[in-house]
């Protein structure tokens, strides 16, 4: 994409007008940069829920600067405000905050699952309706950790309890979560 001339103009200004008043101390300009992050970590939340179902954990500090803005600020479209996108920005936002930030949950989720890299910064999350409003569980089995699960998950965990271990360990397996279902992700075309 090509950006016009005056509109390269107008970047160059902007970016010098936060450098000098970064230079100068003043507090504009972060709490300018600090909405665009907020902003950009919303899109990569919302969008790698709806695309993969799974949910980053974002560090506390990012999570204020987006509850700061509001879920309802954030998820306004051309249209005007996006009720959905604002009941699963809200649900996730919430289930965040149970999820621990100790090194044992991190380990736990660094032993699921060897193939990916960073696994220590996602878990896969399913959305339920409850009361009429939306809610975002744990759609992996984490023990010991007691989480918000997935009706499908708890589920699973009672048939493993009453029928022995293979149930138990059919249920902490992996789901496939690729597209077409399989277990690995699809070659793609040279």
């Amino acid at each position: 994409m090509e950006v016009p001339y005056g509109c390269m103009a107008e970047l160059r200004w902007v970016h010098a007008s936060a450098a000098d008043d970064l230079h100068a101390g003043r507090r504009t300009p972060w709490a300018i940069f600090r909405s665009e992050w907020a902003l950009e970590a919303v899109v990569v939340l919302l969008e790698t829920f709806r695309n993969r179902r799974v949910l980053w954990r974002f560090p506390p500090r990012l999570l204020n600067w987006i509850r700061a803005m509001g879920p309802a600020n954030i998820c306004v479209g051309p249209g005007g405000p996006d009720a959905e996108a604002t009941a699963i920005l809200g649900a996730l936002l919430d289930l965040l905050d149970e999820l621990p930030d100790t090194e044992a949950f991190r380990q736990r989720l660094r032993a699921r699952c060897t193939d990916l890299r960073d696994r220590e910064g996602s878990v896969w999350a399913g959305l339920e309706m409850e009361n009429n409003e939306a809610c975002a569980k744990v759609a992996e089995d984490l023990r010991p950790f007691d989480l918000p699960y997935t009706a499908d998950i708890l589920a699973a965990r009672s048939y493993g309890d009453a029928r022995g271990d293979w149930a138990a360990a059919v249920s902490a397996a992996r789901s496939p979560r690729y597209l077409g279902g399989g277990p690995s992700r699809p070659l793609l075309p040279r």
